[in-house]
């Protein structure tokens, strides 16, 4: 059998409970269902469906995108300062 490792990731508990659901109906666990997904996302390189977001979705994602950038940059910023001090 080939090595296995564990995944770690959050969900939010509503989707969590409703998912299981569906899985124990059609017979898999939360663990095949990932399973089949990753193996799918190797076979067709890529996410095996069409990801689609709306448009409100796409203004928060991206602001969380520049928030995260802005913070990595500062981030940086403050690590070079502390090296400059430090020299």
């Amino acid at each position: 059998m080939a090595k296995q490792d564990a995944v770690n990731f959050r969900i939010d508990a509503d989707v969590k409970q409703e998912v299981e659901a569906v899985l124990y109906d059609v017979g898999l666990t939360m663990s095949d269902a990932i399973n089949i997904f990753f193996r799918k996302c190797i076979a067709e390189g890529g996410i095996p469906f069409e990801v689609k977001m709306s448009p409100e979705e796409r203004a928060h994602l991206r602001q969380r995108c520049i928030g995260s950038k802005n913070r990595r940059e500062a981030q940086k910023k403050s690590l070079e300062k502390k090296k400059e001090q430090t020299e």
